[in-house]
């Protein structure tokens, strides 16, 4: 009863603080307090409160299913494949053009307005008569235009990735650094289950500390299936 009394208090003041709100939806959870996203002209499924036509009582909703409802999108895990065409520039010679197969997983924690997390990648490409291997770790830093929440909205993005790495080709091998700025989106075929799919992608710089030393730049894709917990 407590918990109950506590939820409807705070909903009530968001909404006599908002005309404009139709209905609130409970988000999380915490202890005795209850964190809500307001919904303007829609409901989303999810645990829904609405005024019940008294400016000081709500109808009855069911505590179980809030709790149930307030976990959903906090971490992820998410796996993809991907290809980038990148122009190698090795010092003291010419450039030429790199076909790089990869696959990325990834580990995160969504703070509804930006998501961030570790990532690890291994990639595959031709370097003249050898098959270049390269291992990647780092981390990645989404900031997303309107808060992810548990809505079957597509979430448009800004994503940015550094990674540290190994290379080797043959009998050439070194370390190497990698940047990646761009966008990301995140949408939800099968809504309301916490399956998504991801896209990012962007401009890449990467260093590879070989002797000659080589710079590849270009733009990359990678789409991830993701899964939300």
């Amino acid at each position: 009863m407590m918990l109950r009394f506590t939820t409807s208090f705070l909903v009530f003041s968001l909404l006599t603080s908002s005309a404009m709100a139709q209905s609130v939806r409970v988000d999380k959870i915490r202890g005795k307090k209850a964190i809500v996203d307001i919904i303007e002209g829609q409901i989303e499924p999810g645990m829904t409160l609405t005024p019940s036509g008294s400016s000081s009582a709500f109808d009855e909703f069911d505590e179980a299913s809030v709790r149930a409802a307030s976990g959903k999108r906090n971490n992820f895990v998410a796996a993809s494949a991907g290809i980038a065409q990148l122009t190698n520039k090795i010092t003291g010679s010419g450039s030429t053009s790199e076909t790089d197969l990869r696959a990325s997983v990834m580990y995160g924690w969504n703070k509804r307005s930006y998501e961030f997390g570790p990532i690890f990648s291994f990639s595959s490409s031709k370097d003249q008569n050898f098959t270049a291997s390269t291992l990647r770790a780092g981390g990645f830093y989404d900031f997303n235009f309107k808060p992810h929440t548990n809505s079957k909205d597509v979430f448009f993005g800004a994503t940015g990735q550094a990674t540290l790495g190994s290379y080797k080709s043959g009998t050439k091998s070194g370390s190497l650094f990698t940047l990646l700025a761009g966008g990301v989106m995140k949408y939800y075929p099968l809504h309301p289950a916490n399956l998504a799919i991801r896209v990012d992608g962007g401009y890449q710089y990467t260093n590879r500390s070989t002797k000659p030393s080589q710079t590849l730049t270009g733009l990359v894709a990678n789409a991830y299936f993701v899964f939300y917990y």
